[in-house]
C-alpha cells in the first residue's frame, strides 16, 4: 500500500516550522493515516507525539487536531467507529475544549 501524504493546504501550515518538526510530523501523520489495524492505539500514541510539539508552539492544538481528524479519515478509523470517538481521543490528549471537527485547513 502506498503511503499517504499530507495535502498541500496541510503543508503549507509546516513551511515556518524547524525541519525537524516537518520530518516528524510527517512521518507520525504518514504512519497514522496508513494504519489498517490498531487504529485507535496509533490515534493515541500520535496525538501524545503531538502534543509535545503543541507544548513548543510548533503546531498549535488547532492544526494539530485537524491533522490528526484528517490521519483518522484516510485511514478509516471515522467511518468505522465514527466521530464521536476520534474526537475523544483528540479533545482528551490535546486538552481541547469545545473543539469542532471542522477539519478545514484555515
Amino acid at each position: 500500500m502506498a503511503r499517504k501524504k499530507l495535502s498541500a493546504r496541510a503543508e503549507s501550515i509546516w513551511r515556518w516550522a524547524e525541519p525537524y518538526v516537518q520530518r516528524r510530523v510527517r512521518g507520525l501523520w504518514a504512519n497514522l493515516a496508513a494504519k489498517g489495524a490498531r487504529r485507535n492505539d496509533g490515534l493515541n500514541y500520535t496525538a501524545w507525539q503531538f502534543s509535545v510539539f503543541v507544548a513548543t508552539g510548533d503546531p498549535n492544538r488547532e492544526i494539530a487536531a485537524k491533522l490528526l481528524w484528517r490521519a483518522c479519515e484516510a485511514n478509516g478509523y471515522l467511518a468505522k467507529d465514527g466521530s464521536g470517538v476520534v474526537r475523544e481521543v483528540i479533545t482528551r490528549v490535546l486538552s481541547l475544549e469545545n473543539w469542532q471537527s471542522n477539519p478545514t485547513m484555515a
